[in-house]
Formats: C-alpha cells, sequence, structure tokens
C-alpha cells in the first residue's frame, strides 16, 4: 500500500497520472481525513490581538466547529465590541485602517506597526504573532515581489482601508491543485478603489464629488484613471512635440519700424495693450468653447476647469499620494456628507517644456482661467508635488500641460 505523500508526489508529477483504483480510493479516504484534520486545527493567525477577555472567548467560540457545522466552515463573524478595529472573516483577521489614527501622508509600514501582534525589525522583515511574512499583496495581487520593504514605503496608509492577514497554501499546492499541508502567512492590503464613475457624457466617465461640478475620471487623451493623456498648451487644440513661444497659436513676432527690435505678441486672451498686438485689448481672463480642448475633443458639457473649481477640490477632498498601476498621483477623495467614498486619481504627469516629459513626480493641471495680474503670458494652474499644492500656480501658458475635464 503506496503512502499518501508518495500519491501526492506522483499526483505533483503529473495532475493526469492513472493511479491504481485501490490506490486511488485509499489516497481520497485518506485526503478528506486529512482536510478534516487541517480544519479542525485551523490557524488563526491573530490569536494574540488584544481585545477584552470576554470578546477573546467569543471569538474562540466562533472559530469552533459546531454541530450544526460539520465541516468547521464559517461564512463570517464579526466581534461586537472591536469591529471597529478588528473583524474575523473565516481564517483571516481583517484590521480597519480608519481605526488606527495616523498623521497624513504615513506610511503603510507606519499603520502595520500599530496593528496588534506585527511586528517590524529594523531590517523590514514584519512578523504576524511570531510567523515570518514573506509577501505583501494589494487588492489580492503581489505589489513587488520578492520586496516586501518597497511595499511598505512606496504606499501611504490613506490609501488602505483594511489590511487582511491569513495563511494561504503555498504555491506548489495550487500549482498541482492539492493541499500538501504548507501555508505561507501574507498580508493583503485592501487599497482605496477609485470610483469607476457615476454616469457618463458622450462616452466619458465622470464622478459626482459633492461639488460645483462633477470631475472626469480620466485626463484628455487617456483611456485609464492612471494614463498621463495628452499635454495641450493653454488655448490650443492639438499636441505639439515642442511646446514653445514660439509656436504658440495666439503669439506672432512684432518687428517694430523704428528699432527693427522684434517682439513676441499676443494675439488673444489680453488685458493689456502693451502686450497685445497692435495693441489689442479683449479683456478675455476665460478660454473660449472653441479654445477649450476638453470641449472640442469631448464635447457636450465637457469643459476645462475654471481655478476656482479646481481649489474647491482641494478644500473639500483628502488627498494622498500614491501608486496606481506604477504610475505615480494623488487619489483625491470627497469629504462632503454623502460622498466620502466618491474619488479619482490624478495621475502625475508633470509638464512639457520643450518637449513631452512624461511620468513625474509632479502634477500640473492646466485651468481655463488666464492669470490677469501677471504679464498675459500666464495661466493660472493646479500644481501639485507629493507634499505641497500651490493655491493659484501661474504657468506659461505655452506650455505643455495635462487636462482633466468637468462637466455641470
Amino acid at each position: 500500500m503506496k503512502d499518501w505523500e508518495d500519491i501526492i508526489k506522483e499526483r505533483q508529477l503529473s495532475r493526469k497520472a492513472e493511479l491504481p483504483e485501490s490506490d486511488w480510493n485509499d489516497f481520497l479516504s485518506r485526503k478528506a481525513s486529512h482536510d478534516f484534520a487541517l480544519k479542525r486545527r485551523r490557524r488563526f493567525i491573530t490569536a494574540a490581538i488584544s481585545i477584552p477577555a470576554a470578546a477573546a472567548v467569543l471569538l474562540l467560540l466562533f472559530l469552533m466547529p459546531f454541530k450544526s457545522d460539520p465541516q468547521g466552515v464559517m461564512d463570517e463573524t464579526a466581534v461586537q465590541g472591536v469591529v471597529a478595529k478588528v473583524q474575523a472573516v473565516s481564517d483571516t483577521a481583517k484590521f480597519n485602517s480608519a481605526a488606527y489614527r495616523l498623521p497624513e501622508g504615513e506610511s503603510v509600514e507606519d499603520l502595520i506597526r500599530k496593528l496588534p501582534g506585527v511586528q517590524i525589525d529594523s531590517a523590514g522583515n514584519i512578523t504576524v504573532n511570531g510567523k515570518s511574512v514573506n509577501r505583501i499583496l494589494v487588492n489580492g495581487k503581489e505589489f513587488v515581489p520578492g520586496d516586501t520593504t518597497k511595499s511598505l514605503t512606496q504606499l501611504t496608509a490613506e490609501m488602505i482601508e483594511k489590511v487582511k492577514a491569513y495563511e494561504k497554501n503555498s504555491d506548489q499546492s495550487l500549482l498541482v491543485g492539492i493541499d500538501d499541508g504548507r501555508e505561507e502567512t501574507v498580508l493583503d492590503l485592501d487599497a482605496r478603489k477609485v470610483r469607476r464613475g457615476d454616469g457618463r457624457i458622450r462616452r466619458h466617465r465622470y464622478v459626482d464629488m459633492g461639488l460645483s461640478v462633477k470631475w472626469a475620471t480620466c485626463n484628455v487623451g487617456a483611456d485609464k484613471p492612471e494614463d498621463l493623456g495628452n499635454y495641450y498648451a493653454w488655448g490650443e487644440t492639438e499636441t505639439k512635440s515642442e511646446y514653445l513661444l514660439s509656436n504658440y497659436r495666439f503669439s506672432k513676432w512684432f518687428i517694430s519700424d523704428e528699432t527693427n527690435d522684434s517682439t513676441m505678441l499676443l494675439t488673444k486672451y489680453c488685458n493689456n495693450a502693451g502686450y497685445g498686438y497692435d495693441g489689442l485689448v479683449d479683456n478675455k481672463t476665460v478660454l473660449d468653447p472653441e479654445d477649450d480642448v476638453a470641449h472640442v475633443k469631448w464635447g457636450g458639457d465637457w469643459r476645462i476647469p475654471t481655478i476656482e473649481e479646481w481649489n474647491e477640490l482641494k478644500e473639500n477632498c483628502t488627498w494622498t499620494w500614491g501608486n496606481m498601476n506604477g504610475v505615480y498621483g494623488f487619489y483625491v477623495i470627497s469629504n462632503m456628507p454623502g460622498y466620502t467614498d466618491h474619488s479619482i486619481f490624478l495621475p502625475a504627469a508633470g509638464l512639457s517644456a520643450h518637449k513631452v516629459t512624461g511620468v513625474s513626480f509632479s502634477i500640473d493641471y492646466v485651468s481655463s482661467s488666464l492669470n490677469p495680474y501677471s504679464n498675459q503670458f500666464e495661466c493660472y494652474s493646479a500644481s501639485f508635488t507629493k507634499t505641497r499644492f500651490v493655491p493659484y500656480g501661474c504657468v506659461f501658458r505655452y506650455l505643455g500641460l495635462s487636462v482633466r475635464p468637468v462637466c455641470n
């Protein structure tokens, strides 16, 4: 008679391997006994969570198989009184990150250090109740394969809704489809998901943040929230390989008949004759619809937000620096009552001075508002870095910036 472990090895070599019927039946019987024993010996790794003694007893009772549940499978168990901090769901401990207060901008490592039973040593090695954590997952997928340190430092605590601690089968057992009794401890971070949208206008999704306007989920020229999209100069509706004053749509060289000096002057959006071509003063301070790339490309009510609408978004939302599929940017979550689960993601695309720069650690989004107090060559922009927001930021209007549309 073959030993059960020998049968497993045979199955590992080939899942389709044919075994004698007597051996196979014996295997099924032994495996059923083995699986039942594993369930009865389930290792709940957060047993050392510090909670009142009465609650701890209740937790242990819930985890024990009942006669009415002979397989020992519990769909969901919530510990009353401590649900705000931890919830037991089958063999998984779920920690609610909102219950652990941290200063804004703190990393996931700072959050995890506060969780009961979790230790992080000076080298960044993590243990949960004495068991080493070899993997950190984000929404069920490994964030940085083989490197738990980067996972802890590249994510901010505000991005995480829950931290799950559980034991999962080894990769080998998952590969062959047979539980070999070997398990590894993992931390699985439930990251806040960007809302897909509350509706569409002309095929483009928007999110209602409870503000005066609705915000698009993507930049102009992008298909996904984390895509950078295209760059556009203020008042231009097409992309360029270079963004210079000399090729700006509303600039024109003026050559003085008296001195033969040349000066670049403006042909539209100017309220100072000294900067207008032939003394132009049109007193326009907001883009006309035909010069608004969001309206031209997307149609309908879509347009570039004003600087006041950008500041409304800043003042009424929580801004958290994070990473979406390898792209850095801000998770912007509404603080308005009834809308706190509504959010958008703004990728850090930087800006284009001479040539398109691509992904960056700064955010410069164009507004539809001209800066009337400058030298007329500047428009207002929403300018952010990882740690700083510049209210009423200004950039030269001929530079290429990202566009995040809004609609009424």
